[in-house]
């Protein structure tokens, strides 16, 4: 479906994402690494038009991540958060680039920060990026008070 998707729209650096995310979960590294490269410069032709798109600064550092370039996602990361601080999508993005970037504790920081700021106990729990943290007590803890909280 992402291939599909990608067909329909070959300039939308979010669905090239979309399609670099199904290649990497299905473990076809070379193919995932390749289309975020496209990605990447997908996103790099969007800022063109509006450099200070925090969204897409944020996409970038996911991208950047999940490539393996941690200290350029953080780069990216930072970006984001200098043009919007506060809003919970990028610490969102923030705590997802942390983890992949092996820095558990920080990463679990910004997710409190994400949730605090209204982003989703639900969703956050389901990410599949966040593997690497989900035995860690404090993000259990964490998951726990925010979905409480919606009760």
């Amino acid at each position: 479906m992402f291939e599909k998707s990608v067909e329909l729209n070959s300039e939308d650096e979010t669905t090239m994402g979309n399609l670099a995310d199904g290649y990497r979960i299905t473990g076809n590294t070379a193919k995932a690494q390749e289309t975020y490269g496209k990605a990447i410069s997908l996103a790099y032709k969007e800022l063109r038009v509006n450099p200070r798109d925090a969204d897409v600064v944020g996409r970038l550092a996911l991208y950047y991540a999940k490539k393996g370039d941690t200290q350029q996602a953080a780069e990216f990361v930072k970006r984001a958060r200098a043009i919007n601080p506060s809003v919970a999508n990028l610490l969102f993005d923030s705590a997802v680039v942390k983890t992949l970037g092996n820095q558990l504790a920080e990463a679990v920081k910004d997710l409190g920060l994400a949730l605090q700021k209204g982003y989703s106990a639900k969703d956050a729990a389901e990410e599949p990026e966040f593997a690497p943290l989900r035995s860690r007590p404090d993000f259990q803890a964490l998951i726990k008070r925010y979905e409480s909280k919606k009760k």
